[in-house]
């Protein structure tokens, strides 16, 4: 069995990540650039989010 990730044709920060996946393209900072453009959060800010969450869970 093989996990995996599926991605949203419809949701932009997918199509970003997705097309940054293709472009074996890992620089944060083109990342973030390219949704800012897009007016999506940054990875930092998502990343962050999750933190957050996680720490009012336990």
């Amino acid at each position: 069995m093989k996990a995996g990730f599926a991605l949203s044709r419809s949701n932009r920060l997918d199509i970003t990540m997705e097309y940054f996946v293709e472009h074996e393209n890992d620089n944060v900072f083109e990342i973030n650039e390219a949704l800012f453009a897009f007016a999506q959060n940054s990875i930092e800010h998502k990343q962050t989010a999750q933190q957050n969450n996680k720490e009012k869970t336990l």
